[in-house]
């Protein structure tokens, strides 16, 4: 996304050009403060090599029982598609409705990016302030931007992949 917008690139070297310190949060686990600049590092290189994904066999709770919409605390699917990926040694969860499309991280929005048109999954989602941000950034930036099904092809044939979250 960055390559598709000069205005977006600088937003994104200007965030990690001032981090002396980064802190690492597992939701499921106690928080880790990095401070060595061999942490620092090693982060600074997860961030360039990017994420190791699985396709959990967690499936999002569907709307018809649950409206995703609702932040309710129930995060027992995130918890089990965390738990499945992180046992397969990837670093995140890539989860899929009932119907097999793609909604979301293990508690992340999810957005793909392919010939410099981004998509991001419209149904059985929890609409997060980040996405709508991204969907505004690339309103602005004149980046064409889709809300609309995502199939793992989508996924699996994109030129990017980007997970977001506030709390990312």
């Amino acid at each position: 996304l960055a390559e598709l917008s000069p205005t977006a690139g600088r937003a994104l070297a200007a965030l990690l050009d001032g981090v002396t310190s980064v802190r690492i949060h597992d939701r499921w686990e106690a928080a880790a403060d990095v401070d060595t600049q061999e942490d620092l590092s090693a982060a600074r290189e997860r961030l360039e090599r990017g994420l190791r994904v699985k396709t959990t066999a967690v499936r999002r709770t569907p709307s018809e029982c649950l409206d995703p919409r609702i932040k309710s605390l129930n995060y027992l699917n995130l918890i089990l598609a965390r738990m499945e990926a992180t046992a397969s040694g990837a670093d995140e969860g890539l989860m899929l409705d009932t119907h097999g499309r793609v909604c979301e991280g293990s508690g992340y929005n999810v957005a793909v990016v392919h010939k410099g048109e981004m998509s991001t999954p419209r149904d059985n989602i929890l609409e997060g302030i980040t996405r709508q941000t991204l969907l505004e950034i690339c309103a602005r930036e004149g980046i064409p931007a889709h809300e609309r099904d995502l199939s793992l092809y989508d996924v699996y044939a994109a030129d990017e992949v980007l997970f977001c979250s506030t709390m990312v």
